[in-house]
């Protein structure tokens, strides 16, 4: 049986995310490149809100993406267990500008019962801006 999360992501390759169940997601923005089970690929266009005063990237936002790209390639996995950020380690390698396209490609290094690490890594075309890994835990989440 094929995996209906990656069925759904790659029904949507070359589009721009517009609705998500997570908010950020949409205000990042982004366009699905490629989709796989543990792994996903999305190109993010670096607007200007996205800028700190020198004019480039925000680490935040970076951080953001990975954090996001991470966890939406454990979505892929469609495990019924939620999994939740424990910590999110990142190289900043470099910077890019208002106007860049960013290139980020998450995938899943280790799927344990309890535990998932994923890494993720950031391009401006062939330039690899930043790198990070991120572990995440199964948790029950508690909705208000």
């Amino acid at each position: 049986m094929q995996n209906p999360v990656v069925q759904y992501f790659r029904s949507h390759l070359g589009k721009s995310i517009t609705e998500t169940i997570a908010p950020i997601t949409v205000w990042l923005g982004g366009t699905i490149r490629q989709a796989g089970e543990g792994q996903l690929t999305i190109d993010f266009l670096v607007e200007p809100k996205m800028t700190n005063m020198y004019g480039i990237i925000h680490g935040g936002v970076i951080s953001m993406i990975m954090d996001e790209m991470i966890g939406a390639a454990v979505y892929t996995l469609n495990i019924e267990t939620e999994f939740v950020t424990v910590n999110l380690y990142v190289d900043f390698l470099t910077t890019a500008k208002a106007g860049d396209i960013l290139t980020a490609k998450s995938q899943i290094i280790r799927q344990g019962n309890t535990i998932i690490n994923g890494a993720c890594e950031i391009f401006v075309g062939e330039r690899l801006i930043a790198r990070g890994s991120s572990n995440l835990v199964g948790t029950i989440i508690q909705k208000n």
